[in-house]
């Protein structure tokens, strides 16, 4: 039985209840984060600043994405459920940052399309 948390309303909440709460909320952020980058960074060059924006609110993003996963990591924890969704969008994430933060040289690109299509003419 998880234990109720008193509220000055008079009202009560679960640890569970919190979490669940902040994930939803991180969802959100999340999701209006990824609106913006795609509108922003993917669909057109991105300027210094806002690269350097991207930059720093991915990081925090992806910080607070681990603190949840750690949450929900403890096998005491309930909502276990909603780890894959938080692992999902963590990989998300990370992909998008490193290919706009530290994208991949013209040298390794060609070195790893020469490698992967032997033959073929690089593009570009």
């Amino acid at each position: 039985m998880e234990i109720a948390i008193p509220l000055p309303s008079g009202r009560s909440i679960t640890a569970a209840d919190m979490v669940r709460g902040w994930i939803e909320l991180w969802f959100r952020c999340c999701d209006a984060f990824q609106q913006w980058e795609k509108e922003a960074l993917l669909s057109a060059k991105p300027s210094p600043e806002d690269s350097e924006k991207h930059r720093r609110q991915v990081t925090a993003f992806i910080r607070m994405g681990r603190f949840l996963e750690g949450l929900l990591e403890d096998p005491d924890f309930p909502l276990a459920e909603v780890l894959p969704r938080v692992q999902e969008r963590l990989l998300q994430l990370t992909a998008t940052r490193e290919m706009l933060q530290d994208p991949m040289s013209e040298a390794d690109f060609e070195r790893l399309f020469k490698e992967t299509f032997p033959g073929e003419p690089v593009p570009g």
